[in-house]
């Protein structure tokens, strides 16, 4: 079952932890009840305990070790792959993707594509072609828009065979399918196909799981996709769904403690109320939150940008 993780690094974290702590094997053994061979194994890299023992542990060390073990896990480094890549896309930085593009390469330029399991090969090829098509959206050319599209899909197609536009509603998906469906929405809006997006994005929110025990990346699908929605909307001219989908966002981003994507809720939602002819006094607060967000993470450089194109745009003037 742990044949993935690397238990003699996790071993000599476990160990290092319970010297910094001034305890020994048999201390440990003594407030634990573990067996002090099993924990002599652990700390070797032998073996990983039970789940109930390495519970008892992390209460006894006051860390949650069962967190820390996920960092051991030599399988997750594809898919962390995919979280700097939605980094990234948030970010629209194009040099940033050209650098993880060459380190993916550097990764799989040890591996044999002989010896991989087909799983991790497919997901090889689908993170492969999923940068090809973010390059052609990172273009800024509208005629590139379509060819981004195709890549995505076809991203898609390497682990949903029969994926089409059409069928989208009838497929199964993981998270990271997910992530590419997300994209191909949102790909599809820059193509000025709005209904087809929405569809996919409300589907989206459909499938996703809402319990506050969720992963980060699944909460930060859920975001994403109300932000992307609000927008859609905006594109639409429909002012009162985006403002919807727009405080959906918040809340629900208020209700899991989340600063993520925060300051584009904040304004898709002051320009929703603007357009709506709400009072200056409303969408004026949700517009200086926005670069309030953006000023607290220090991108002051991306506020300046918020700034100018709302004066650009709406002639607004955020003080």
């Amino acid at each position: 079952m742990f044949e993935s993780h690397n238990l003699e690094d996790f071993g000599k974290r476990v160990k290092n932890l319970r010297q910094s702590l001034g305890y020994t094997q048999k201390e440990v053994h003594q407030n634990t009840g573990i067996g002090l061979e099993t924990i002599r194994r652990l700390e070797k890299g032998e073996r990983l305990i039970r789940f109930d023992n390495l519970t008892d542990l992390s209460l006894f060390y006051k860390i949650d070790l069962l967190e820390e073990l996920r960092n051991y896990n030599s399988a997750n480094k594809l898919l962390r792959y995919y979280d700097k890549l939605d980094d990234i896309i948030v970010s629209y930085d194009y040099q940033k993707l050209m650098n993880l593009s060459n380190d993916f390469e550097k990764y799989i330029g040890n591996d044999d594509e002989n010896t991989l399991e087909l799983f991790k090969l497919n997901t090889i090829n689908q993170f492969k072609q999923l940068i090809k098509g973010i390059t052609y959206l990172f273009s800024g050319e509208k005629s590139t828009n379509n060819l981004a599209l195709d890549k995505f899909i076809e991203s898609l197609q390497i682990t949903i065979a029969n994926f089409t536009l059409d069928n989208f509603a009838n497929q199964r998906y993981n998270v990271f399918e997910m992530r590419i469906l997300l994209i191909i929405g949102v790909t599809l809006n820059e193509t000025e196909n709005h209904k087809k997006s929405n569809e996919i994005l409300q589907f989206i929110i459909t499938k996703l799981n809402f319990d506050k025990r969720a992963v980060f990346n699944e909460k930060k699908l859920i975001i994403k996709t109300y932000f992307n929605i609000s927008y859609n909307y905006n594109d639409l001219d429909n002012q009162e769904e985006a403002l919807k989908y727009a405080n959906k966002g918040i809340e629900y981003c208020k209700t899991n403690e989340l600063i993520y994507n925060l300051n584009h809720l904040y304004y898709r939602k002051g320009i929703a109320e603007h357009l709506l002819g709400k009072k200056e006094k409303i969408y004026m607060d949700s517009l200086h939150k926005a670069i309030q967000i953006l000023e607290i993470q220090g991108r002051y450089e991306l506020a300046k940008v918020y700034t100018n194109v709302t004066k650009d745009t709406y002639n607004i003037n955020i003080n």
